[in-house]
């Protein structure tokens, strides 16, 4: 038994020196082939590894562009048809032009006070503190203002309210 187990630990260690001797001999076989022709050897093994592993960036084709235009737009290109039938290039292009989004509409508070600049009322930080005027206040003021000019009195400044201390 003892001697069956001796025999069995040197096949190993020689199968195992073997291995790395055959390696060792192939790696250097490759790297003496790789100056030999001309080729730029490589500072490490883990650059080899990273090139293999990392593929290349390649363009997109056309239709790849305007299903990703799509799906950022929200359209439903792919099974649109049903059965598994995506949308073609022509219908891409159609559902994209018809997706422009509408220019966004002022808000009423964002409406007076663009007029309220217009007129050269002093809307924002009117109660100090960055405090800006109230719709209601910005109204007021417009009013007062639009009064004055058919009237012929100047008109008045918007009213800050102040503390008594």
């Amino acid at each position: 038994m003892e001697s069956l187990f001796t025999q069995a630990t040197v096949v190993i260690e020689l199968f195992g020196f073997g291995y790395v001797a055959s390696s060792f001999a192939v790696h250097t076989h490759h790297r003496w082939h790789q100056s030999a022709n001309g080729k730029s050897q490589r500072s490490s093994t883990s650059e080899m590894i990273a090139d293999q592993i990392i593929p290349s960036q390649r363009q997109l084709t056309p239709v790849e562009q305007l299903r990703q235009q799509c799906q950022q737009a929200g359209i439903k290109w792919r099974d649109a048809h049903g059965k598994n039938r995506h949308l073609k290039k022509a219908e891409m292009l159609a559902a994209l032009q018809q997706t422009v989004r509408p220019e966004r509409q002022p808000t009423p508070v964002e409406q007076l006070r663009q007029q309220c600049q217009q007129a050269g009322i002093k809307w924002r930080d009117a109660h100090g503190k960055n405090r800006h005027l109230k719709k209601a206040e910005m109204i007021r003021a417009l009013q007062q203002l639009e009064q004055a000019k058919r009237g012929g009195i100047s008109p008045p400044q918007p009213t800050t309210h102040q503390r008594v201390a």
